[in-house]
């Protein structure tokens, strides 16, 4: 993970931000929308006691379809923040910023109730499936997605 960047997507109280401290990633990011999780978020980073190998933490208050992909390698982890709808906008979202800066993306989706957005993107393929947790990595060559058939390759 040394050359990733971390990104929390619904980071609430912080939890995945602390856990990901553990790890010797180059950046980490929690991105929440509520304000009120934020504040928790930061209090709990500021009194964590547990190891830390990435002092370069930030958490950002705002809203995910508002939040620039960082650019490098990212891991992108989500644990249901979003419903569909929203969850197709970030996903068209992390494509766009692949699309604009080629780059290994990778996510990390755990109890992946809206998969099936991943899934049909046509731009991320399933790495890891498993019924409590899915990892893909963003696999669609760089310029147009066309819709595709089944069984069609993508261009």
């Amino acid at each position: 993970p040394e050359g990733f960047t971390f990104v929390d997507f619904g980071s609430g109280k912080g939890r995945a931000v602390l856990l990901a401290a553990g790890h010797p990633f180059r950046t980490i990011v929690g991105v929440e929308f509520a304000p009120e999780l934020d504040r928790v978020a930061r209090e709990n980073l500021r009194t964590y006691r547990g190891e830390v190998k990435c002092r370069d933490i930030e958490l950002v208050c705002g809203d995910a379809l508002e939040f620039e992909l960082p650019q490098g390698p990212v891991v992108c982890y989500f644990y249901n923040p979003f419903e569909g709808e929203i969850m197709s906008r970030v996903v068209a979202r992390i494509a766009d910023s692949h699309r604009a800066a080629p780059r290994d993306i990778y996510v990390l989706y755990a109890n992946p109730r809206h998969r099936e957005v991943w899934d049909r993107s046509g731009y991320f393929e399933a790495v890891t499936v498993t019924g409590d947790f899915a990892v893909y990595r963003a696999a669609a060559p760089v310029g147009i997605i066309k819709a595709q058939t089944p069984g069609e390759p993508r261009v």
